[in-house]
């Protein structure tokens, strides 16, 4: 049996969600999910603030223990107006790492998730006026075969 990536993107997602300070439903782009990103030269840096949310799974093996493990990435990019500072980015970054710290597992409805590690990667400016900041969580599950 396939693991349920629905169920491990809805886990992802409900554990994103519970972040505080992450930006109003309006500025977060879901996977498939047609999105309008704010205008970049808002006067308020807040404003322009918005995330999106990428699941991608990497491999799929049979383990010893008759099950399938996966692996994967779950990756929040974070974006901010570029001139409008990094500070509210940054912030933003740091928590969502925080949230999924390596420090065991989390569930969803019939699945169980282990964060294996997680990256802060480099900022860096994308189309000349979005400066963005990668969040990388590497995850493993494991599945009935």
């Amino acid at each position: 049996m396939a693991l349920d990536l629905t169920a491990i993107r809805r886990a992802f997602r409900t554990k994103l969600t519970s972040i505080p300070g992450l930006p109003p439903s309006s500025r977060r782009s879901w996977e498939g999910v047609k999105f309008d990103p704010p205008s970049p030269t808002n006067a308020d840096p807040a404003n322009t603030l918005w995330i999106r949310e990428t699941l991608l799974t990497g491999s799929e093996q049979l383990a010893a223990t008759d099950t399938i493990e996966t692996r994967g990435e779950y990756r929040v990019d974070v974006f901010i107006g570029d001139g409008k500072g990094v500070e509210p980015a940054e912030e933003l970054a740091k928590a969502i790492a925080d949230e999924f710290t390596p420090k065991g597992g989390f569930t969803g409805t019939g699945v169980t998730i282990y964060v294996m590690s997680t990256q802060r990667r480099t900022p860096f400016i994308t189309d000349d006026v979005w400066r963005m900041f990668p969040v990388v969580v590497s995850w493993g599950s494991f599945s009935p075969s």
